[in-house]
């Protein structure tokens, strides 16, 4: 994922493609091994701007069948949601949209 002359909060950026990954690739942020595969490279072009370059393995799941006439169809099937104890945890209290109140 490549933006060019970002001139944002990094925030902005990084926070809507950490929840877009914790729904479609969750295995990337829950494993270790894998979430050492999510590269990160900035350039700064000035004081208010940057190329910002996010690279990272990722996966579709594609069920492809013949209808009626044999002509083959794609349907884009959801990523399996993690079998972890934890799951409803840290990282769905930030992308669930679940807030609370200090005392």
């Amino acid at each position: 994922l490549f933006v060019m002359n970002f001139a944002g909060d990094i925030d902005d950026f990084t926070l809507p493609l950490m929840a877009w990954l914790w729904h479609n690739q969750p295995c990337l942020l829950l494993n270790p091994d894998k979430n050492r595969d999510i590269k990160f490279t900035t350039l700064i072009n000035n004081d208010d701007t940057a190329d910002i370059l996010f690279e990272m393995p990722l996966r579709e799941r594609v069920k492809v069948s013949l209808d009626e006439d044999g002509i083959p169809r794609a349907e884009h099937l959801p990523e399996p949601r993690p079998r972890i104890p934890s799951a409803d945890g840290d990282w769905s209290t930030v992308f669930d949209d679940a807030t609370w109140e200090a005392a």
